[in-house]
């Protein structure tokens, strides 16, 4: 899959629709997009780190575990922070920018999440230290093969992953990785050029090039209108609630249909409503199924098709 910065086709919403959608997207956000509720995302584990690269490395780490509940993404993130900076004693930017895969392998131990071991994580960050050491820092690496006129991240983005996933391969052929071992680098990395919508990515692009009271910012070279939604169960479902979709599942193709979708209500901003949207499925808001006592206190509720 050979991925060209065109845009997307434009979804069939009539004016109408898309005049209500905003009002009432607004609403939600409103109500959800508040730094009370940064606690139950992936992003409090950046946050916990001042501007910077130490920002970057958290939140990507935060953000590469990001699949199943949040409170165990965030445990684990923290987790395996803790593990290789020896409980915080040293920075995470320093730790990675020493460049020691032995040394990081022995303090994660036995450290795992989901598929992902000690080896992948460890041959992952030898590749952001590669990355820092070209570009210096990992933003500042993906924003060299962004430009001005690209619709989209994604070819940027294919060009990133690409050059530093080959890197790790060849970290975890040199120390004898297992099948498992690759497999889970695969997951991780989540290459954009395989048709996978890339949530991860997406989602930490979000936090630095976004600026406002949740997402910090902090990258000025892409901007928030080439930025692609972090397709995740609960943005597919309520995507679908909304009309935004009729695609059965979640991969790029969705994620490119439903970012133009938002793009037709906030242009400049398709991901402005991303994080209240997400709220209301991590919180048990919208419980997928038409209940009344939380489906009409709802801001959407008169547009939702469930």
């Amino acid at each position: 899959m050979n991925l060209k910065p065109g845009r997307p086709t434009r979804p069939h919403i009539s004016k109408e629709r898309l005049i209500k959608l905003r009002a009432q997207l607004e609403d939600l956000r409103e109500r959800y997009h508040r730094p009370e509720f940064i606690g139950t995302d992936p992003l409090v584990v950046a946050m916990a780190y001042p501007e910077g690269l130490n920002r970057e490395l958290a939140g990507l780490i935060a953000a590469w575990f990001a699949s199943g509940r949040a409170k165990s993404i965030v445990e684990k993130s923290k987790e395996a922070i803790c593990l290789l900076t020896l409980d915080g004693k040293e920075s995470i930017a320093d730790l990675v920018r020493e460049g020691e895969v032995a040394l990081w392998i022995e303090r994660l131990g036995t450290f795992r999440y989901r598929w992902v071991g000690a080896e992948t994580l460890a041959a992952s960050l030898s590749s952001l230290a590669r990355a820092i050491q070209e570009h210096g820092g990992i933003l500042s690496a993906i924003e060299q093969s962004i430009q001005p006129d690209h619709p989209t991240v994604l070819p940027g983005l294919v060009d990133f992953v690409q050059r530093y996933e080959h890197h790790a391969r060849l970290v975890l052929k040199d120390r004898g990785a297992t099948a498992n071992d690759y497999r889970a680098l695969t997951w991780l990395w989540a290459n954009p050029n395989r048709g996978a919508a890339a949530k991860r990515w997406m989602m930490w692009l979000r936090w630095f090039v976004r600026e406002d009271a949740v997402d910090p910012g902090g990258c000025s070279k892409i901007k928030p209108h080439q930025l692609l939604v972090p397709l995740d169960t609960h943005i597919f479902r309520l995507s679908r609630f909304m009309g935004l979709t009729n695609r059965q599942s979640t991969g790029q193709k969705t994620a490119l249909e439903i970012t133009e979708a938002f793009r037709c209500i906030e242009p400049t901003d398709p991901l402005r409503y991303d994080f209240a949207l997400s709220r209301i499925g991590i919180l048990g808001h919208c419980p997928g199924k038409r209940t009344k006592n939380l489906c009409e206190p709802c801001s959407l509720f008169s547009l939702c098709r469930a």
